[in-house]
Protein backbone atom coordinates (compact mmCIF):
# COMPACT_ATOMS: atom_id res chain seq x y z
CA UNK A 1 0.00 0.00 0.00
CA UNK A 2 1.43 3.36 -0.94
CA UNK A 3 2.05 5.91 1.82
CA UNK A 4 -0.76 8.19 0.60
CA UNK A 5 -3.23 5.31 0.86
CA UNK A 6 -1.99 4.42 4.35
CA UNK A 7 -2.52 8.02 5.46
CA UNK A 8 -6.01 7.98 3.93
CA UNK A 9 -6.79 4.70 5.69
CA UNK A 10 -5.48 6.07 8.98
CA UNK A 11 -7.56 9.24 8.61
CA UNK A 12 -10.69 7.21 7.87
CA UNK A 13 -10.19 4.97 10.89
CA UNK A 14 -9.42 7.92 13.17
CA UNK A 15 -12.65 9.55 12.08
CA UNK A 16 -14.62 6.34 12.73
CA UNK A 17 -15.57 6.02 9.08
CA UNK A 18 -16.68 2.55 8.05
CA UNK A 19 -16.69 3.29 4.33
CA UNK A 20 -13.99 5.28 2.65
CA UNK A 21 -12.52 5.57 -0.83
CA UNK A 22 -8.77 6.02 -1.03
CA UNK A 23 -6.96 8.29 -3.49
CA UNK A 24 -6.40 5.24 -5.71
CA UNK A 25 -10.15 4.56 -5.75
CA UNK A 26 -10.14 1.47 -3.55
CA UNK A 27 -13.16 1.03 -1.32
CA UNK A 28 -12.50 0.39 2.34
CA UNK A 29 -15.54 -1.15 3.99
CA UNK A 30 -16.01 -1.89 7.71
CA UNK A 31 -12.35 -2.16 8.65
CA UNK A 32 -13.25 -1.37 12.22
CA UNK A 33 -16.45 -1.66 14.16
CA UNK A 34 -18.01 1.74 14.79
CA UNK A 35 -17.16 2.99 18.26
CA UNK A 36 -14.19 0.62 18.62
CA UNK A 37 -10.85 2.37 18.84
CA UNK A 38 -7.72 0.66 17.62
CA UNK A 39 -5.00 -0.12 20.15
CA UNK A 40 -2.34 -0.05 17.42
CA UNK A 41 0.22 2.71 17.33
CA UNK A 42 -1.18 5.68 15.35
CA UNK A 43 0.38 5.80 11.88
CA UNK A 44 2.25 9.09 12.33
CA UNK A 45 3.68 7.91 15.66
CA UNK A 46 4.53 4.49 14.17
CA UNK A 47 6.52 6.15 11.41
CA UNK A 48 8.48 8.23 13.97
CA UNK A 49 9.15 5.22 16.20
CA UNK A 50 10.20 3.02 13.28
CA UNK A 51 12.60 5.63 11.83
CA UNK A 52 16.01 4.03 11.46
CA UNK A 53 14.67 0.51 12.00
CA UNK A 54 16.10 -2.16 9.73
CA UNK A 55 14.32 -5.18 8.33
CA UNK A 56 15.42 -8.50 9.79
CA UNK A 57 17.45 -10.19 7.10
CA UNK A 58 20.80 -11.13 5.64
CA UNK A 59 23.21 -9.12 7.79
CA UNK A 60 20.81 -8.40 10.67
CA UNK A 61 20.47 -11.25 13.17
CA UNK A 62 16.81 -11.45 14.28
CA UNK A 63 15.72 -10.62 17.80
CA UNK A 64 15.07 -13.60 20.05
CA UNK A 65 11.74 -13.78 21.86
CA UNK A 66 12.42 -14.17 25.59
CA UNK A 67 9.01 -13.31 27.07
CA UNK A 68 5.72 -13.94 25.29
CA UNK A 69 2.35 -12.87 26.64
CA UNK A 70 -0.53 -14.73 25.03
CA UNK A 71 -3.44 -12.59 23.87
CA UNK A 72 -6.61 -12.59 25.92
CA UNK A 73 -9.46 -13.97 23.81
CA UNK A 74 -12.23 -11.35 24.22
CA UNK A 75 -15.27 -12.96 25.82
CA UNK A 76 -17.69 -11.44 23.29
CA UNK A 77 -15.61 -12.95 20.46
CA UNK A 78 -15.42 -16.33 22.23
CA UNK A 79 -19.21 -16.31 22.74
CA UNK A 80 -19.73 -15.44 19.07
CA UNK A 81 -17.25 -18.22 18.11
CA UNK A 82 -15.30 -15.58 16.16
CA UNK A 83 -11.86 -16.55 14.91
CA UNK A 84 -9.27 -14.77 12.83
CA UNK A 85 -5.70 -14.05 11.94
CA UNK A 86 -4.12 -10.69 12.76
CA UNK A 87 -0.98 -9.70 10.87
CA UNK A 88 1.07 -7.07 12.68
CA UNK A 89 4.28 -5.18 12.06
CA UNK A 90 6.30 -4.69 15.22
CA UNK A 91 9.29 -2.45 15.88
CA UNK A 92 11.79 -3.84 18.39
CA UNK A 93 14.21 -1.29 19.82
CA UNK A 94 17.87 -1.73 20.77
CA UNK A 95 16.87 -2.88 24.28
CA UNK A 96 14.53 -5.59 22.99
CA UNK A 97 11.32 -3.73 23.83
CA UNK A 98 8.38 -3.51 21.42
CA UNK A 99 8.23 0.22 20.71
CA UNK A 100 5.45 0.24 18.10
CA UNK A 101 2.84 -2.10 16.64
CA UNK A 102 0.88 -1.57 13.43
CA UNK A 103 -1.96 -3.74 12.13
CA UNK A 104 -1.04 -4.70 8.57
CA UNK A 105 -4.11 -6.90 8.10
CA UNK A 106 -6.84 -7.23 10.66
CA UNK A 107 -9.05 -10.19 11.41
CA UNK A 108 -12.26 -8.23 10.60
CA UNK A 109 -13.01 -8.28 14.34
CA UNK A 110 -11.64 -5.18 16.08
CA UNK A 111 -11.63 -6.82 19.55
CA UNK A 112 -9.36 -9.61 18.23
CA UNK A 113 -7.10 -7.09 16.52
CA UNK A 114 -6.81 -5.07 19.73
CA UNK A 115 -6.12 -8.17 21.84
CA UNK A 116 -3.30 -9.13 19.46
CA UNK A 117 -1.78 -5.63 19.62
CA UNK A 118 -2.07 -5.54 23.43
CA UNK A 119 -0.30 -8.90 23.78
CA UNK A 120 2.53 -8.17 21.32
CA UNK A 121 3.25 -4.83 23.04
CA UNK A 122 4.17 -6.83 26.16
CA UNK A 123 6.58 -9.21 24.43
CA UNK A 124 10.27 -8.88 25.26
CA UNK A 125 13.19 -9.80 23.05
CA UNK A 126 16.92 -10.23 23.11
CA UNK A 127 17.75 -7.42 20.65
CA UNK A 128 18.50 -7.94 16.97
CA UNK A 129 22.16 -7.37 16.12
CA UNK A 130 24.24 -6.08 13.27
CA UNK A 131 27.95 -6.85 13.50
CA UNK A 132 27.41 -7.78 17.14
CA UNK A 133 25.75 -4.50 18.10
CA UNK A 134 22.05 -4.15 19.04
CA UNK A 135 19.90 -2.49 16.36
CA UNK A 136 16.29 -1.40 16.00
CA UNK A 137 14.35 -3.68 13.63
CA UNK A 138 10.87 -4.24 12.29
CA UNK A 139 9.26 -7.49 11.27
CA UNK A 140 5.91 -9.20 10.81
CA UNK A 141 4.12 -11.01 13.63
CA UNK A 142 1.07 -13.21 13.03
CA UNK A 143 -1.41 -13.87 15.83
CA UNK A 144 -4.06 -16.57 15.21
CA UNK A 145 -7.27 -16.68 17.21
CA UNK A 146 -8.62 -20.22 17.02
CA UNK A 147 -11.24 -21.89 19.22
CA UNK A 148 -10.91 -25.58 20.03
CA UNK A 149 -14.00 -27.68 19.23
CA UNK A 150 -14.21 -28.72 22.88
CA UNK A 151 -14.48 -25.14 24.16
CA UNK A 152 -17.93 -24.12 25.33
CA UNK A 153 -19.76 -21.60 23.15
Amino acid sequence: MRIIERFMLSACLAAGVVFCVSAAGFAIVELQSPGTESHATPLDEFEKLSAGARPVGAEVAPPELVEKVNPVYPEEMRAARATGKVILQAVIDEEGMVSAVEVLRGSSHAPLDNAAVDAVRQWRYRPATLEGKPVKVYFTVVVDFVLEDSEPS
